[in-house]
């Protein structure tokens, strides 16, 4: 923000605008990128189940570490 370029206040509803669109663009691009990753996934059935077995194991090892962590 500089002071010299006008009001402080108008500077922030652009700059929140502005990061706004940003987002919105961010997230349907990648909403886009999921939903053809899964179609993708849907089609090949043996990569299906290669990522629901990685899934698994990684929920596994979360709740493995999450029984492991001491309380402080």
């Amino acid at each position: 923000m500089n002071p010299l370029r006008g009001h402080a206040q108008l500077q922030l509803v652009v700059l929140g605008i502005t990061f706004a669109l940003l987002d919105v663009v961010f997230l349907a691009a990648l909403a886009y990128s999921v939903d053809r990753a899964g179609a993708w996934l849907v089609s090949k059935p043996k990569s299906a189940r290669r990522v629901k077995y990685a899934s698994g194991f990684l929920l596994i090892g979360l709740g493995v570490r999450l029984a492991l962590v001491e309380k402080n």
